[in-house]
């Protein structure tokens, strides 16, 4: 898995892109799409906890 963030494409409403891939056959595939309202510590905590939190009810 690997996880990439940017800054610079990101609108006046949120102040980060998160986007999560997955490895799967050589090829990197989109797993998650993250709009956060900031860059704190806390924000990507609550992030995967809801993460996981979906990943356990699939």
């Amino acid at each position: 898995m690997a996880a990439l963030s940017t800054f610079d494409i990101t609108s006046a409403n949120f102040k980060q892109v998160y986007l999560i891939h997955a490895h799967k056959f050589d090829q990197g595939l989109p797993v998650a799409f993250c709009l956060l309202p900031n860059k704190r510590g806390k924000t990507y905590f609550e992030l995967f906890e809801r993460l996981k939190e979906q990943a356990s009810s699939m």
